[in-house]
Parts: C-alpha cells; sequence; structure tokens
C-alpha cells in the first residue's frame, strides 16, 4: 500500500432531501495526482478519456484521438481530420467506441480504431458539439449535444446506436445537457447547463436536473429554488446515491431523494461503494458517496477512469489546457482511508532526514512500510513505542513512510537528503 494522506471532509444529509457538504480544513498538503506530459505537443486541449478490456487508454484531444497501450508511456493517432476536435469519447464493454465531435454525425469502430463509422444524427441547425457520449452496457448508448438556441437535447438508442430518437428536455433556449447517468431500476437522470445572465428576473429557471425511465418522459428534479449549472452526475447501478456536481453554487433548498450536490467538476463510481470526485479538492468515498474524505490536490480532471494496470486516469475538459493525470498510488491503496485519531497520535521526524528516521508511537505496536517515489516497497518493519529506522544507504528523495495499526492507516511524506 502507498501514498495517501486524507483530511475528513463529511457529505451529510442535514434532513430528509437537503444535502450539505463540510470539509475540514487541510493538515498538511498531499499530492494524490501527477501530471502526464507525454501526449503530443500538438495537442492543446483535453476532452474526454476512456479504456476498453485490453488496457488500451484513449483520449479526445483537439488534435484527434490517441490511444496507449503502455499506459501512457508512448501514444499513436488512431483518428484526426483537420479542424474537427474529438469532443466527446466512450467505449462500450464490447470494445465499441463512440467518438463525438464539432459534427453533427457520430463515429464508431469495431476494430480498437483501425476503421471508423459515421452515423448520421439529428440536431437543430445551430448545433456546435457533442458534450457527452455514454455507454450503459452494450446496447444503451446516449449523446447529448450542445445546440446553443435551440434547447437541451438528449440522442439516444437502445440497439448499440445502429437506430437513434432524440427528446428536448428543458425549459430555456441556452440549456444544453452535459451528463448523464443511470440509477437502480434503469432510471436515467441528465444534468443541464445553460448559457446567460443568471441574474435575469425575466427568464424562466434554467439548467437543472431531469429523469426518465424511457427516455421519451422527462420529469423536472427539484432543487429547491434555485437556478443551477451542473455539469457532472454519477451513480452505480446498485446505488441509491447521486452525486451531483456544481461549480459555482450549493444546495440552496430541497434536494431530490438520494441526491447529493457537491462542489465538484468530475466524479466516477469505481464500484457501488467507491467513488472518486474532482473539484478544488480530490474526494474519496468508500461507502457509495454517502461520506468522504478529501485529499488537498485539485490537479484531478472532469473525466475520471480507473485503467487496467490498477492507477486511476483524469483529463480535464476544458478550452484553454491539455491536463492529463495519474494517480500516484493505485487504487486499492487509495481506497484505504487514514484514520485522522492515529494521525494526532504518531510523530515521525526529523523531516528533511539524512541518517535516520524516528517513529514515535507511544504504546502501540505499528507495522512500518516505507515506499520509494516510485512505488517501490523498499522497507517493511514492526515497531512499538519509539522506532528508528536506519536512512542512511537510501537515496535522495522523496519517501512515504506508512504506518498501520489494526487495519487503519496513516502515511507520512519524509525526505531524505
Amino acid at each position: 500500500m502507498k501514498k495517501l494522506l486524507l483530511l475528513m471532509g463529511i457529505l451529510s444529509l442535514a434532513c430528509l432531501g437537503v444535502a450539505q457538504v463540510n470539509i475540514s480544513p487541510s493538515r498538511e498538503d498531499e499530492p494524490f495526482w501527477e501530471r502526464i506530459y507525454t501526449l503530443p505537443d500538438s495537442c492543446n486541449r483535453t476532452y474526454d478519456i476512456a479504456t476498453n478490456a485490453q488496457g488500451d487508454i484513449f483520449v479526445a484531444t483537439d488534435k484527434g484521438l490517441y490511444k496507449t497501450s503502455d499506459y501512457t508511456a508512448t501514444w499513436e493517432s488512431v483518428w484526426w481530420e483537420r479542424n474537427s476536435p474529438c469532443t466527446a469519447l466512450d467505449i462500450s464493454p464490447n470494445g465499441t467506441i463512440c467518438l463525438g465531435r464539432y459534427s453533427p454525425d457520430l463515429l464508431f469502430s469495431d476494430d480498437n480504431g483501425v476503421s471508423w463509422e459515421s452515423v448520421e444524427m439529428y440536431n437543430p441547425g445551430s448545433f456546435e458539439m457533442y458534450y457527452r457520449v455514454k455507454y450503459f452496457g452494450n446496447d444503451t448508448l446516449f449523446a447529448l449535444p450542445r445546440c446553443l438556441g435551440h434547447g437541451a437535447y438528449v440522442d439516444y438508442s437502445f440497439d448499440g446506436g445502429n437506430t437513434w430518437n432524440y427528446k428536448s428536455i428543458g425549459n430555456w433556449n441556452l440549456d444544453y445537457t452535459t451528463d448523464i447517468t443511470m440509477a437502480q431500476d434503469r432510471v436515467f437522470y441528465v444534468c443541464l447547463a445553460y448559457f446567460g445572465n443568471k441574474s435575469d428576473d425575466d427568464r424562466p429557471a434554467k439548467g437543472g436536473v431531469f429523469r426518465s425511465s424511457d427516455c421519451v418522459e422527462w420529469e423536472n428534479v427539484e432543487i429547491g429554488n434555485s437556478v443551477e449549472s451542473f455539469f457532472v452526475i454519477a451513480s452505480s447501478e446498485a446505488s441509491k446515491a447521486i452525486i451531483l456536481g456544481d461549480m459555482n453554487n450549493m444546495a440552496k433548498g430541497p434536494v431530490d431523494d438520494n441526491i447529493m450536490l457537491m462542489r465538484i467538476r468530475g466524479c466516477t463510481f469505481l464500484d457501488d461503494n467507491k467513488v472518486i470526485a474532482c473539484g478544488s479538492k480530490t474526494y474519496i468515498s468508500n461507502d457509495g458517496g454517502q461520506s468522504f474524505v478529501s485529499v488537498d490536490d485539485a490537479n484531478g480532471g472532469s473525466r475520471i477512469i480507473a485503467g487496467k494496470d490498477g492507477y486511476l486516469y483524469s483529463v480535464l475538459w476544458t478550452w484553454s489546457q491539455t491536463l492529463l493525470t495519474k494517480s500516484i498510488n493505485p487504487i486499492d491503496d487509495l481506497l484505504h482511508l487514514n484514520d485522522y485519531s492515529y494521525n494526532k497520535q504518531v510523530s515521525v521526524s526529523p523531516n528533511p532526514a539524512t541518517n535516520a528516521v524516528t517513529i514515535n508511537f507511544a504504546d502501540t505496536y505499528f507495522q512500518l512500510n516505507v515506499y520509494s517515489s516510485d512505488g517501490t516497497l523498499v522497507a517493511s518493519k514492526v515497531g512499538q513505542d519509539t522506532f528508528a529506522l536506519d536512512v542512511t544507504d537510501y537515496k535522495k528523495g522523496v519517501y512515504l513512510f506508512q504506518i498501520i495499526v489494526d487495519n487503519k492507516i496513516t502515511t507520512h511524506k519524509i525526505i531524505i537528503k
């Protein structure tokens, strides 16, 4: 197990249907993500990321679709057409790639990007781009276009993208759909953002959340009396919890049962219980989104995947920069949450260190694991009370001292000089 220093941040339900987010102050800065700079320099923007069963990772950029088969060490271009950035991407469980862009058609590939088929879609005359494409299984596929001036649309297919229907939702012509999730009993929730002046009292409510079981009839989900612009919504099929991301405001009133509002730009359920969310910090939940701990690292993006190598990967849907990040530690280690009370009892010093590092943990046996910055285990010891580790033969650099007591973990970053 490797690096993780988390502070407690509790997402609680103040009363039925009202969600609030309370985050404890940081104890210290602790990196969670590392920037990856291996994408070609010609890529100025990253939009989306996905992986297939073989472990290949695909990143949609303003210079086309790129693929890596060695976990970001090298990249190859698998689709590019001049002046047509790739803005939305997903891969079905059977490996079909769906690609959205600045074009009123979608592209599909069944051979890992070697060849492509174009499927023409319905879109109003002001179509700009696809903001999101999302598979639920092999057959259910959604495409969320941005068609400013014509309102919000949901394009949907129940046969893997061969045939399509569409539905207009929302109540303002500058709404657009940004994300979709499927909750229990195959109920779909879609969230909307909007363009325009939020303080304009003459306009109707804009943005919001809508739900449907058949994609034909959509009902508005009441988010108090506020007008919100949402960019992420996530859940697992078996989870009752739905995480709703709003980068601008917090909840102002009653929220639909099981919907929890966070100030985030990206979120994914790794399984029914494990959740990763990114905003001004990175948030981790082991209970399906009922409670969170946070680490003071804002480098995670708006689209997050779990790589087949056991690490998290993320890109930021942005107009202005290329951001590709990877979690410094494996997912399994990230999800062992630090126990705050033990952090108060243990001390690790000096820092920086030259000859020895002393661990003080009064009247308690503990397991000490030491990892180098690349995740290699360099020492594993059992100690009690005061324990000194000789580091004179260690190379200079940053090491992670992980202390385990009763299956609870605390991690300290130590510099060896």
